[in-house]
């Protein structure tokens, strides 16, 4: 147990960073309750906004906002710094788990700073793949300083875990992945589980999102960024469109001003009347239950939560053969993976796809014994939990 108790309970205090809230709300769900039930106080910090009034709301626990830009500025980096530093003091948190880079390097300082004995820092990706060498070489020593303040590394799969390992980011011994990877598995059973759905279900979403009810729904789900391929995905589709007039694509995210689209790129997804855009939308399982093939041209990933689940929603998925997609999908089996930045793979594997509806119902029937065999959510939870136990007993008194 930690030299100082928390002022308020008995119970071991664990305090979650993000440097935004989306990903407190959803990365979360059903892991929080979980460990409250086990005897372990939670509380959420992340930047101010609606999203992590909602945490606190369905969540049952305290949040605190503290703002934390993505991008590097360092006068109010150390204010927020500061400000995390001031509130592990009050708190004093037995463990601080931090997620997202930005979030992860001002909490780890802080906590080390104000004598927080367990400081976990989980790795869910890393941007610097993307950047230029400058930018890359600052990014990686970056990384490195996260991981040696930090007492303890997890991250969110076996391949990435590797690559940081190759990089040298951080010593093999001191970084782990729970059981297969992921951060919270996906709920097959309940939440993302086509059973739950009944035909009506999907034409009425179909009618109010104006999409023909007889067409076959290519779709993307996530950030609007560059990283993700979308300009990739537009090429291709420009091929798809005129090749299978009943294809349409629908786009579930939203834009973002961090890594942004080129305005052109904009303006085919605007103007298209085969291309239907949804914005960040709370319900997704409702849409998966419409969507026939999911595709994800990401450039590099950590590990895909979409394609999780989709894949408990039966969809198969094309995606990137990159770090953290390639250790869930199975080539040809769960779904298909294919070369980043290749808009004329896209086009092969899409086409495959539709012109082959027995291949699309077995790959979504095999993708979701794979989840639900693989990735439940409670094997995780039980993960973190005996993770959390270890490290809190192993402390001196």
């Amino acid at each position: 147990m930690s030299n100082k108790k928390n002022k308020n309970s008995n119970k071991p205090l664990v305090v979650h960073v993000t440097t935004v809230p989306i990903t407190l709300w959803a990365f979360f769900h059903g892991q929080i309750e979980y460990l409250k039930r086990n005897g372990y106080k939670i509380v959420g910090v992340s930047s101010p906004g609606p999203l992590l009034d909602k945490v606190a709301t369905e969540q049952y626990i305290p949040v605190y906002g503290i703002q934390m830009n993505r991008r590097i500025a360092p006068l109010k980096d150390i204010v927020s710094l500061l400000r995390l530093y001031k509130l592990f003091r009050e708190l004093s948190p037995d463990i601080v788990h931090s997620h997202t880079p930005k979030a992860s390097f001002l909490s780890m300082i802080a906590a080390r700073m104000s004598g927080v004995p367990v400081r976990i820092y989980t790795i869910h990706g890393l941007p610097l793949l993307t950047r230029g060498k400058f930018q890359r070489t600052f990014l990686i020593y970056i990384e490195r300083l996260v991981c040696k303040v930090a007492t303890n590394v997890l991250c969110v799969s076996p391949s990435l875990r590797q690559l940081i390992i190759r990089l040298r980011i951080c010593p093999a011994y001191k970084i782990k992945v729970l059981k297969n990877g992921s951060i919270n598995g996906v709920e097959g059973m309940t939440k993302f589980n086509k059973a739950n759905f009944t035909v009506d279900d999907g034409l009425r979403l179909k009618r109010n999102l104006n999409i023909p009810i007889n067409s076959v729904v290519l779709a993307y789900v996530g950030r609007l960024v560059i990283d993700k391929g979308i300009a990739e995905l537009t090429s291709a589709w420009q091929i798809l469109r005129k090749e299978f007039p009943e294809l349409v694509l629908l786009m579930v995210g939203e834009y973002e001003s961090e890594d942004p689209l080129p305005p052109e790129i904009k303006n085919i997804l605007a103007s298209d009347d085969r291309i239907f855009m949804t914005g960040f939308v709370y319900e997704l399982p409702k849409y998966y239950n419409i969507i026939d093939i999911i595709i994800l041209p990401s450039y590099r990933e950590g590990f895909p939560i979409v394609a999780l689940e989709a894949a408990a929603m039966e969809v198969p998925v094309i995606a990137t053969r990159i770090v953290g997609a390639s250790d869930f999908i199975l080539d040809s089996v769960t779904g298909k993976l294919i070369l980043v930045k290749d808009p004329s793979a896209i086009v092969e594997s899409v086409r495959e796809l539709i012109t082959d509806k027995s291949l699309r119902k077995k790959m979504g029937q095999q993708g979701r014994r794979w989840v639900l065999d693989n990735y439940k959510p409670s094997d995780i939870w039980r993960a973190l939990y005996e993770e959390y136990e270890t490290l809190i007993h192993s402390l001196p008194n």
